[in-house]
């Protein structure tokens, strides 16, 4: 998983309290049905539907991490 600050990082919020929040919020999120449904929710959860600065994530799920 890669990440720009503005997705943990705001005028309002630390830096280290946004990654906190980010790490808490993934083992739910991985097990999702959907994926994307999923991290849209955890995006919206750390923003509150409004952000400071771009946002960027890209997750690469290996095909044999789940056993597939």
């Amino acid at each position: 998983m890669l990440y720009t600050d503005g997705l943990v990082e705001s005028r309002t919020r630390d830096l280290t309290l946004g990654v906190e929040w980010l790490l808490a919020g993934i083992p739910e999120l991985l097990a999702a049905a959907d994926l994307g449904a999923a991290w849209d929710k955890l995006i919206d959860e750390l923003t509150h539907g409004r952000h400071d600065d771009d946002i960027a994530l890209i997750h690469v799920r290996h095909r044999g991490e789940d056993g597939a």
